[in-house]
């Protein structure tokens, strides 16, 4: 019986089933569920981002997959290169929360679409995504200890930056095999 996400759709229709290598790096339900928030490609950020990139690599091939996400975080009004160090790195101090938290979300999302459209992701975007998934994960986390009313929401999202930190991290253990 197929896996649901053989099936995956968007609003202009059926699309060609993810890599296989994919099902192998991310055999979690949970990478896969477009109505699940917190996974990578599950909130609006992560599905535009993983959608628009399926469409770019059909008309570009793999070479400038970086120029994908370049362009679109600036169509949304990101600094390109928000998240480095460096002048961007400003973007992070002020602490712009619609950059940190759309550009973290882009970031984690771009790579998790490289694994399941390529079969893999390049050490740029998974470095960048996991110091992305890093910063989710402290934010969520001290924002646990100040709303305590609402402490079960944010261990959710810990929890789901956890899973998605692990699933980055093997890729990395797997490169330095």
């Amino acid at each position: 019986m197929p896996h649901p996400w053989d099936r995956y759709s968007t609003g202009s229709g059926s699309l060609a089933p993810f890599h296989p290598a994919a099902r192998v790096w991310l055999p979690d339900d949970f990478f896969w569920d477009s109505a699940d928030y917190f996974s990578p490609v599950g909130n609006d950020v992560g599905a535009d981002v993983l959608n628009g990139y399926r469409e770019w690599r059909r008309a570009h091939g793999s070479e400038g997959r970086h120029e994908y996400l370049k362009s679109l975080l600036i169509k949304w009004g990101i600094p390109a290169d928000w998240d480095q160090p460096g002048p961007g790195e400003t973007h992070l101090i002020e602490g712009d929360d619609f950059v940190r938290a759309t550009g973290d979300r882009a970031i984690v999302a771009f790579a998790f679409a490289q694994i399941m459209v390529d079969g893999h992701v390049d050490r740029y975007s998974l470095d960048r995504a996991i110091r992305a998934v890093e910063r989710q994960r402290a934010g969520a986390g001290a924002d646990a200890g100040r709303f305590r009313a609402r402490r079960e929401v944010y261990e959710g999202w810990i929890s789901s930056y956890d899973r998605t930190a692990a699933a980055l991290l093997r890729l990395v253990e797997s490169e330095s095999r």
